[in-house]
């Protein structure tokens, strides 16, 4: 959760939104997003991400 925290006030996003970030970058599991700004900060993170 902590981690999450700080992703959340480095990218100014919620806290919701950075646990999803730091879940994916933690189990090296691809990201599946819709959202322009979780796009954004996913490939900041070098975390594969998923569009439909």
């Amino acid at each position: 959760m902590t981690k999450a925290l700080k992703l959340s006030c480095k990218y100014n996003i919620y806290a919701y939104d950075a646990y999803y970030l730091e879940t994916a970058y933690r189990l090296k599991m691809p990201l599946l997003t819709l959202d322009g700004t979780m796009k954004h900060n996913g490939k900041d993170m070098k975390i594969d991400i998923l569009e439909v």
